[in-house]
């Protein structure tokens, strides 16, 4: 998604790992509880955007000063997958950890319904997002960025008042 018009647009849960969201305007935009592990924003603008909940493990290049981050999760993992209860009763959500068997199967899942041509591109933005390196600088600064947004979020009832009541 580059230079979109998205403000006000609802992401909640929404599945975004290793998006690309350069130049895009999310004023006002929820992503509470979206999956944007390895998300690339460049130069996204997010003016009260809110990232209540999000997983945002090394999601880069975020401008959130004015966004509203409120309890952000930078747990290294893909998604979650339902695991059943005995005899199909219930189940739970897990997640999915970001170890190479479990990445191997995420992307080619991922990539089961894109075009061939497409397909290669995407495999290989997934597998070097997504993977566990030793150290990725830009990534452990990009964690330090949202945790300094996420001490700076105003009150619920306050950024729901500046927000002009979009909030949930």
């Amino acid at each position: 998604m580059v230079s979109a018009q998205a403000g006000g647009t609802s992401f909640t849960e929404a599945h975004l790992q290793a998006a690309v969201l350069g130049s895009a305007n999310f004023q006002g935009a929820d992503f509470e509880r979206a999956l944007l592990q390895g998300a690339r924003f460049n130069d996204a603008r997010s003016p009260l955007a809110d990232f209540s909940n999000a997983f945002l493990w090394r999601a880069t290049e975020a401008h959130c000063n004015d966004a509203q981050v409120v309890t952000p999760d930078f747990e290294a993992f893909l998604g979650f997958e339902r695991v059943e209860k005995s005899r199909g009763r219930g189940g739970q959500m897990i997640k999915i950890k970001s170890q190479p068997d479990a990445l191997d199967k995420f992307i080619e899942q991922s990539s089961l319904s894109v075009p061939e041509t497409a397909a290669s591109q995407l495999r290989s933005r997934l597998k070097e997002r997504l993977s566990r390196q030793a150290s990725d600088p830009q990534a452990e600064q990009s964690e330090k960025d949202w945790s300094s947004c996420a001490t700076k979020a105003a009150e619920k009832e306050e950024y729901q008042t500046e927000a002009g009541g979009t909030s949930g």
